[in-house]
């Protein structure tokens, strides 16, 4: 959570490829990314952004229009009572067909 804070607060990402990180930062686009226990390779993601200015502007507008778009709270919820209708749906029907022997 505290990354998709960070990116709507305008900073820009460089994290590690853990957990559901990947998910949300696509490196060289919305952050920069590296592997899991290689702190070279997370120093030197840090050092290019820090070095170049252009590309923390990128990451940063890329991650909010990601942000934006993926991470609406409005749509996510829809979503997610759209597929409790869809499961509340089916184990209904499926409790019907036990119970009658059969579909209705």
């Amino acid at each position: 959570m505290s990354l998709l804070e960070a990116a709507l607060s305008g900073a820009a990402i460089v994290s590690t490829r853990h957990a559901g990180i990947p998910e949300f930062i696509v490196h060289g686009k919305a952050g920069l990314l590296s592997e899991e226990g290689n702190p070279r390779a997370l120093a030197a993601n840090l050092e290019l952004a820090l070095g170049s200015p252009a590309l923390r502007s990128r990451l940063v507008l890329e991650g909010r229009k990601r942000l934006i778009s993926e991470f609406d709270l409005t749509k996510n919820s829809l979503e997610l009572e759209r597929l409790y209708w869809e499961v509340v749906s089916k184990w209904t029907d499926d409790l019907r067909e036990r119970v009658s022997g059969g579909p209705l």
